[in-house]
């Protein structure tokens, strides 16, 4: 079930689609939205199977956390980036890291992917950094994807002027994976002994829930996993 990832061809061939015109030098942005367990992660973790191998991909992660990392999904990066880069992260200044970063991904022919996972729980500095990297992406042979629960998000949530400078990008993609569908569900569950039309009545499509109950191999009960994730 973990490497299993079905409907959504779409979406990832619009990531594809994105990372090939930063090839050429254009470079986009690409929000996924969704509520939790919709599989955003997902589509993150199967990239690799569908960029063109001259694409390199960095992935951050925001948390929940009383407080906040500071730049935290940049600092992730380190490691994975040039020395300027992760000298400007070490120092702390926004000002440096965002010129640090614009420079990280200007790499003619060598597309970057750069992801940022769970924007809604972000700290102000990486959304700082993001925002001066929003309104030059055009220019730079990169992608930048956003992935948030839009759920979350009241009217004055920090992550929306961020949406907002995004929307007046040139080339913007939004990406909104969907539940699964009931053929889906079957076809997920056709190695065990449960009825799909009833893990798929319970689940809604949901493919955390689903991959869960099929995982646990009852469909009468609620997984612990979903209680916990749930409870969270």
């Amino acid at each position: 079930m973990g490497s299993t990832i079905i409907e959504r061809e779409q979406e990832l061939a619009e990531l594809a689609a994105a990372a090939k015109e930063a090839m050429a030098g254009d470079g986009s942005v690409v929000l996924i939205a969704g509520e939790a367990g919709i599989g955003k992660s997902s589509l993150v973790n199967a990239l690799p199977s569908v960029l063109p191998p001259e694409t390199r991909i960095l992935v951050g992660y925001c948390d929940d956390l009383a407080t906040p990392r500071v730049l935290g999904p940049l600092r992730d990066l380190m490691g994975d980036v040039g020395r300027a880069l992760t000298e400007a992260l070490e120092s702390g200044d926004r000002g440096r890291v965002s010129d640090a970063l614009r420079a990280e991904l200007d790499w003619p022919e060598h597309p970057t992917v750069l992801v940022v996972e769970d924007a809604h729980w972000a700290d102000e500095a990486t959304l700082d950094v993001l925002r001066f990297l929003v309104r030059r992406i055009a220019s730079l042979p990169a992608v930048l994807v956003i992935t948030y629960r839009d759920v979350e998000l009241t009217r004055n949530h920090p992550l929306q002027q961020l949406l907002g400078l995004a929307s007046g990008t040139p080339r913007l993609r939004r990406l909104r994976p969907a539940r699964l569908s009931a053929d889906a569900v079957r076809r997920l569950g056709a190695h065990t002994e449960l009825d799909a039309a009833q893990v798929f009545s319970v689940t809604s499509g949901n493919p955390f829930f689903v991959a869960e109950v099929l995982a646990s191999g009852d469909v009468g009960g609620v997984p612990r996993s979903v209680a916990e994730a749930v409870d969270a």
